[in-house]
């Protein structure tokens, strides 16, 4: 019985039709998670104005939807590693379709943040499985590009939320917003169904399923198999399904920095897509739909971000970039507070910032899925962004903190520069051991 190394057949052959179907699903996957976290913030004030209610009053429900982020992260997850990514991704995108419909029916605000966090729940798992899916059906020499496309997906997500804020809003009103983003993300869940498993979960899983040589063939048809096979992966860690104790025992070192920075760095993301659209509209007086409008070109810069994010590790160790993007990040946050909403140069700054803040949270995902072998890949990014949806439960508070302290724009935007500078420090002294350095 002959050794048939899986992933050496996905290094080695061209993509095929079932990868790029993959691709695009994923990218579907992703745009529905961003258009979901950022269309809150861009909405907010009209929610609060429906509800009797200020932006401020509607702190419950960030909180409600980044605790339901947070379950879901560390409870969810690592089912994937256990039952498989497409099942797991089939009941996350079905449980979350219908309950963004139905929160859109709320009768009051509490009931609106227990819909909302009951979403986030379902939510929460689909970036880390995922991005684990599509790196099991990506050839190791381009995996870190590859993932950074399919991650443009959230980015278009985010820049989606204001184009169609933009439009829908004044005929549809908030509520035909959260429609249409139910109803991706039931579509999502019809074309998982045409998807197979991922094919390293399956050998890990099971070495000898028969549904291992289905999925090669529709990689390969003219692929030549005799039945005789045995299935294997080619670094050994990928063979079998790491208990999740082993996060914080040979890979602790590594997953303590990644939630401390998961944490922060999803934290202040949770944050501006929370209030920054409010911060602009309740101390500079600039229409929510005029910002709006304006972020529709700036927040396109979190796509590039995650593209320049994902060819600069493939080609560099990982901790530089981030440390790079993030300290950009901080930069662009100073000039936010200090140019005019009205100056020709606000939009390239919100590009710039835009692209920072989207180029350094790809480059952490990117970086954490290559530090995991199979076994542990959707627990370990799963489990990091739990610890990110925290940072999301505690962070985003400060928001509500300085609207109703009524801080200038300036000292606002400079405080929150703060975060991405220390999430920059915290990475530079983590030392030079870290996996991605590797």
């Amino acid at each position: 019985m002959a050794d048939f190394d899986v992933q050496r057949f996905i290094d080695e052959h061209r993509w095929a039709p079932v990868q790029y179907g993959l691709l695009a699903v994923c990218l579907l996957l992703l745009f529905t998670d961003g258009f979901d976290i950022f269309m809150f913030g861009k909405v907010a004030p009209v929610i609060a104005r429906d509800y009797a209610t200020t932006p401020a009053g509607l702190s419950m429900v960030v909180v409600a939807q980044q605790v339901g982020l947070a379950i879901g992260a560390f409870l969810i997850s690592p089912f994937a590693d256990r039952i498989g990514r497409k099942r797991v991704l089939e009941f996350c995108a079905l449980g979350f379709g219908l309950l963004t419909i139905i929160s859109a029916q709320a009768p009051s605000v509490p009931a609106f943040a227990v819909l909302r966090g009951l979403a986030g729940a379902m939510l929460a798992p689909v970036v880390p499985i995922t991005l684990a899916l599509l790196a099991e059906f990506t050839p190791r020499q381009r995996r870190t590009t590859i993932l950074a496309v399919g991650l443009v997906g959230y980015g278009l997500g985010n820049a989606g939320s204001a184009f169609f804020t933009a439009r829908l809003l004044p005929a549809y009103g908030w509520t035909g917003l959260f429609w249409f983003c139910g109803g991706v993300g039931l579509l999502c869940m019809i074309l998982l169904k045409f998807l197979p498993e991922s094919l390293q979960f399956r050998v890990a899983q099971n070495a000898a399923d028969p549904s291992i040589a289905g999925i090669l063939r529709r990689i390969d048809p003219a692929i030549a198999l005799n039945g005789q096979e045995r299935f294997v992966l080619t670094d050994k860690a990928d063979n079998r399904l790491a208990p999740l104790s082993e996060l914080w025992r040979e890979r602790r070192h590594v997953t303590a920095v990644f939630w401390a920075a998961s944490f922060a760095s999803m934290g202040m993301i949770a944050l501006f897509a929370s209030w920054m659209p409010s911060f602009f509209h309740q101390i500079a007086a600039v229409p929510v739909e005029r910002f709006a409008a304006v972020a529709s070109f700036g927040l396109l810069g979190g796509s590039l971000g995650t593209l320049i994010a994902g060819g600069l590790i493939d080609r560099f160790a990982g901790r530089p970039v981030m440390i790079g993007f993030y300290l950009l990040q901080a930069s662009a946050l100073v000039g936010l507070g200090l140019i005019p909403f009205v100056a020709a140069g606000f939009p390239a700054v919100l590009f710039l910032w835009s692209l920072a803040q989207g180029g350094g949270q790809a480059a952490l995902n990117l970086c954490i899925v290559r530090s995991y072998p199979v076994g542990l890949r959707s627990s370990g990014l799963g489990w990091a962004g739990g610890a990110g949806r925290v940072g999301g439960v505690v962070i985003p508070l400060l928001g509500g903190f300085l609207l109703a302290h009524q801080w200038t724009l300036p000292a606002v935007m400079g405080l929150l520069a703060a975060g991405p500078l220390l999430i920059a420090l915290m990475l530079l002294l983590a030392g030079r051991d870290l996996a991605v350095d590797a």
